[in-house]
């Protein structure tokens, strides 16, 4: 960490969570950094533009900031005369990728236009791309340190490794050349069902396939107004529905019909009650309703 203070380094890393767990080593000693993790392009990439000013440190992952160049000094280039002297921009790789492009990327970003530059991968034979492809299988055990925390030194582990990634990249573009194979034709087929679509949906499907299969649908629909068609529909539907109410209002009608030895009846029934309707109305609203309902029953039956 001490040492880290004397370069301008670049932390290049695989995912956001490794880098909010790096910033956070580096503010635990004292070293304040710029995280970036692709979130925002615009603001971070005038972040990364002054990723190479006198003491800066940032952390970033392999996406953040790509097409923004790192110029020595900042935009402005203050001090780049005594950052070339510390050695440039430090390049640090927490690890490798199956892609040899994406490693070398990284390490594009050290040493621009002329610029000096540090390049330092940092990796385990227990990181990902190694224990996936077992790579630690491909180098005689000969060669490995004494003690696990040993730095691997040897020239052969580099040699290999990088020997391993050109194999995968050649299966990965095997792999997707065939995928390409497979789906070129359901690609070809949903492209022609989507301009077929458009056809018909823009009036451009050719009249003869429905003359050919549908002779008589045709000939029924050919020369009619979409617009006169619907409206003609639209009233009938509204004469049918009319019918059908008016005959729903007869049938409840149908249903209380009451005759005149009914309302007779009634009023035998509630004569008896009259007086006691006395602080509400007089004797002779009975005989006022009554006459209003037969008048109503009269004028049913004749509507029937």
């Amino acid at each position: 960490m001490k040492k880290l203070k004397e370069y301008i380094p670049l932390i290049g890393t695989s995912s956001v969570k490794e880098s909010d767990y790096l910033a956070k080593l580096l503010t635990d000693e004292g070293i304040s950094c710029q995280v970036l993790n692709a979130k925002n392009d615009e603001l971070e990439a005038h972040i990364i533009e002054k990723a190479g000013a006198l003491g800066a440190v940032t952390v970033s992952t392999n996406m953040a900031g790509r097409g923004v160049d790192i110029l020595l000094g900042g935009p402005q280039g203050h001090h780049s005369a005594k950052i070339k002297e510390l050695g440039g921009l430090y390049v640090i790789g927490t690890n490798l990728y199956e892609s040899l492009r994406i490693d070398k990327q990284l390490k594009g970003r050290a040493g621009r236009q002329g610029d000096p530059g540090i390049t330092r991968f940092f990796i385990s034979l227990e990181d990902d791309l190694i224990a996936k492809y077992g790579i630690e299988n491909m180098i005689p055990k000969s060669f490995y340190p004494r003690k696990q925390e040993e730095s691997l030194t040897n020239p052969i582990f580099a040699k290999k490794i990088c020997q391993a990634q050109r194999i995968i990249q050649g299966q990965n573009y095997d792999l997707r050349e065939e995928l390409y194979s497979y789906s070129t034709l359901l690609t070809e087929l949903r492209q022609y069902l989507y301009n077929l679509r458009m056809d018909i949906l823009h009036h451009k499907f050719k009249d003869e396939v429905l003359q050919k299969d549908f002779p008589s649908l045709y000939e029924d629909l050919s020369g009619k107004d979409p617009l006169r068609e619907f409206q003609m529909k639209l009233v009938e539907e509204f004469k049918l529905l009319q019918e059908e109410i008016e005959e729903s209002i007869k049938e409840d009608y149908r249903k209380v019909e009451l005759s005149a030895e009914a309302f007779e009846e009634i009023k035998e029934k509630i004569k008896g009650q009259e007086t006691t309707w006395t602080y509400l109305v007089n004797d002779d609203s009975i005989e006022d309703i009554l006459g209003l309902l037969k008048g109503l029953v009269k004028i049913t039956g004749m509507n029937n």
